[in-house]
């Protein structure tokens, strides 16, 4: 069995709110409520979910660039929350992040050389010589010539900016990337190549994935698990091809719904979800999707299911 290298146990991540008018405290925004996870080493755990539902945060949570508010997580045994500053510097060496828009997430002042050496002259005892050679070496890596060294983000595509992000994060030899909706803003020819990029560099690193997405036929193309989030916690959980090819959760049903498929399915009719995703400061009693789902029932608006074998609901 393949070692865990992230351990997510029962996180949570509430954001206090204050009326200023009456300076009266509101219910905390509960952005992630209870979160498990499980991350192999050299795997992928694709995270969907519509927007809002809290993705981003726990993704971020995870790597302690905001601390929980509840819960645990380990990440190769440590917990970023048990660390001094020194230690948790150390940690960051291991586990890395991709953000989702590549042009803001570069500093604009900086030539992608000063982007590349940046973290390896903070965090490594490499000479300026060695420097040199590994930034050449990464960037040609994912697909930027050597003539773009003294180029500035702006002089770049959306889809090359994301490589050159990509390729800072492996300057310090992760194990872990969180990549947060990586190819959202790139076009679909784009986001094929940067995908197929990120699982050629995963087989040749080690690396292993948190990749956060809205779209579920982009994390079915890259995941080997998928956890589906709703309103702050997951509903359903499983391996990429049990999730798209028998969805249980009514929830995550209507997502494999408006999957683009070559083949026609008679047993996958689009599901067009009524309303919105409802307020993470107040969360519906019961279960959270009882409000927008289709086979509800009166238990679900009194008892909260529980993640059993897989999925939470009552009835699936």
């Amino acid at each position: 069995m393949a070692d865990s290298l992230l351990q997510v146990t029962d996180l949570k991540k509430h954001f206090p709110q204050k009326n200023h008018l009456l300076q009266k405290p509101l219910p905390p925004v509960r952005a992630v409520d209870g979160v498990s996870l499980t991350l192999e080493t050299n795997r992928t755990l694709g995270l969907v979910g519509e927007s809002g539902c809290g993705k981003s945060t726990l993704g971020k949570t995870i790597l302690h660039l905001t601390p929980p508010t509840a819960g645990s997580v380990r990440i190769d045994g440590q917990d970023p929350a048990n660390l001094n500053r020194s230690e948790l510097r150390n940690l960051r060496k291991k586990a890395q992040i991709i953000f989702q828009d590549p042009a803001s997430s570069l500093n604009p002042r900086m030539t992608t050389a000063e982007i590349m050496d940046e973290p390896l002259r903070l965090h490594t005892e490499l000479s300026r010589f060695e420097r040199i050679a590994k930034t050449q070496k990464l960037l040609d890596r994912v697909g930027i010539p050597q003539s773009s060294l003294d180029k500035y983000p702006h002089q770049f595509s959306g889809g090359q900016c994301q490589r050159i992000a990509i390729a800072r994060t492996l300057t310090l030899n992760p194990s872990l990337i969180v990549a947060d909706e990586p190819v959202s803003a790139l076009d679909v020819s784009v986001q094929a190549q940067v995908l197929n990029l990120m699982l050629d560099l995963q087989e040749e690193f080690n690396l292993s994935y948190l990749f956060i997405s809205h779209d579920l036929s982009v994390v079915k193309f890259i995941s080997d698990e998928i956890a589906v989030m709703y309103l702050g916690q997951i509903v359903e959980q499983g391996t990429a091809e049990e999730i798209v090819e028998n969805p249980r959760h009514p929830y995550t049903k209507a997502l494999v719904s408006v999957i683009p498929r070559p083949e026609y399915r008679p047993d996958f009719k689009r599901i067009i979800l009524q309303g919105t995703v409802p307020s993470p400061a107040n969360p519906p009693s019961g279960c959270r999707f009882h409000t927008r789902c289709a086979i509800v029932q009166d238990r679900c608006s009194i008892d909260s299911p529980e993640l059993v074998n897989g999925v939470r609901c009552h009835f699936s």
